[in-house]
């Protein structure tokens, strides 16, 4: 892993001297702002936080001390951050530091392969700059989610396939694994373009991916009973919803993603249209490059990702769309570049100033976003919610709720019962009965559990505190 990103450092200084200072430049940027910004920790990283937390003190890769339910879909993530906290790091700021480095990397990482691909200075050097500059790789970033790590190993593992170090391919696939279960599409691109190449299976990645993951499942299925985490089970069930749904959810995050004048509050009309636009150019490079394993594995991967979550029902969150971004990005700068040629004869240097252009736009969209970085959310509401709960609590006390994550980090020594299910099996029946609002809190659930506290928004409860029984019970 070092080599390639050694390479990729000296591919970056090779390539041009301005280049590689402009990148030197937007790394420092990058480095800087998030340390500055400081973390802005989300909801759902909190989750993975307890799990390291937890970890770090002896009682286990676990969410409720003694009991084993795996609820973190990146436990080398969550692994990572106990081992730091271990050594006395503060967890929310070990998560931004090891953030910021690895989406500095992937900017080295990005400009290599770029250059390798299309050997074009301004495409390589534009689509790294955008890739700085992205204002929602950013706000994940300080938000403490793993999609950076993500983002970099996939980069990474995408330049050892060009070293034709198969067995290290197949390695960096099962660590991409066990960051995010979307790695396994990793290895399915990898292995797919070898057999249609070589029409031999490839065992040399497989033994490699089997070599990382292997240990992991049998650890898992020993501990938790499987190596699927709940979460996945229980997303499944409360994010079940109408056909479409998940491939319109994912073009929605790609737009958002990479075209810098479009916002969150953009109409779907023109998020669609941009983010097939996006994906046809992904899908015509590939078909250009196909008989290149570099490039075939390079849009591969971002085209089977796509389809894997199209295929879906539930489309996933913003973050799951993270890791498509570097790939995203040069895919508009190609389809911009490919406009701008064929005007080429009349406007001399268009195609540059466009790349250019893009690059600027990207860079000041940072600036601009009314939602790029919210610095209070619904964390802040969760936080004084803990805040109010904590001088009444006593450890072992059960803390009801329908999100987690600020809740069980701050009021670590209490019991979280998960009304979505995502760490608490049990509660998983009673979020599909007929009729049931996802996400709240059911009635029937609160009767028969009885917990010392409740913490949720009001859309989750709704009109259950009316209840007579309710009101006997907690007032």
């Amino acid at each position: 892993m070092i080599d390639q990103i050694k390479q990729a450092v000296s591919e970056c200084y090779e390539g041009q001297r301005l280049h590689f200072y402009i990148l030197v430049l937007a790394i420092l940027v990058v480095v800087g702002v998030r340390l500055n910004l400081g973390p802005q920790t989300m909801d759902d990283a909190f989750i993975t936080f307890r799990y390291a937390l937890n970890a770090a003190s002896g009682e286990g890769l676990v969410y409720n001390a003694g009991e084993w339910v795996l609820g973190t879909t990146t436990p080398l993530y969550a692994s990572m951050l106990a081992a730091f906290q271990m050594a006395g790091g503060d967890i929310t700021w070990t998560s931004l530091i090891l953030n910021a480095l690895f989406d500095a990397t992937s900017i080295c990482l990005i400009y290599a392969l770029t250059l390798r691909i299309t050997g074009s200075g301004i495409l390589s050097i534009t689509t790294a700059v955008s890739l700085a500059a992205s204002w929602m790789v950013l706000w994940i970033s300080v938000g403490g989610m793993e999609s950076s790590f993500f983002m970099m190993l996939s980069l990474i593992t995408i330049l050892s396939v060009s070293s034709d170090r198969r067995y290290l391919t197949g390695i960096l696939c099962g660590f991409l694994t066990l960051v995010r279960p979307e790695g396994s599409l990793m290895i399915s691109t990898v292995c797919l373009i070898r057999l249609i190449e070589t029409r031999r299976l490839p065992y040399r990645e497989i033994v490699g991916y089997a070599i990382v993951l292997l240990p992991w499942i049998a650890y898992a299925y020993g501990i938790y009973g499987s190596p699927v985490p709940h979460s996945v089970q229980a997303k499944a069930v409360l994010g079940n919803k109408p056909a479409l749904h998940g491939i319109k959810r994912i073009l929605g995050f790609l737009g958002q993603t990479t075209w810098p004048f479009i916002s969150v509050h953009a109409s779907r009309a023109l998020q669609y249209a941009f983010s097939i636009l996006t994906v046809v150019t992904m899908a015509a490079a590939l078909i250009r490059g196909r008989h290149d394993r570099l490039t075939a594995t390079f849009w591969g991967f971002p085209l089977v990702f796509v389809s894997a979550y199209a295929a879906g029902s539930s489309g996933g969150e913003v973050w799951y769309a993270i890791p498509l971004v570097p790939f995203a990005i040069l895919a508009s700068l190609l389809a911009i570049f490919s406009v701008a040629n064929r005007l080429q004869s009349q406007k001399p240097k268009l195609a540059k100033y466009a790349c250019v252009v893009f690059a600027i736009l990207t860079v000041g969209s940072v600036a601009t976003r009314d939602s790029a970085i919210d610095l209070a959310g619904r964390e802040g509401v969760f936080l004084k919610m803990a805040n109010v709960i904590a001088p009444r609590i006593a450890a072992g006390d059960t803390v009801m709720c329908p999100e987690i994550g600020v809740l069980g980090y701050y009021l670590p020594d209490a019991y979280i019962y998960d009304t979505q299910g995502l760490v608490s099996p049990n509660a998983i029946p009673y979020q599909t009965g007929a009729g049931q609002f996802n996400g709240s809190i059911p009635e029937n659930l609160i009767n028969e559990v009885r917990p010392h506290f409740i913490a949720g928004l009001e859309v989750f409860i709704r009109e259950t505190p009316s209840k007579p029984w309710f009101k006997a019970a907690y007032t």
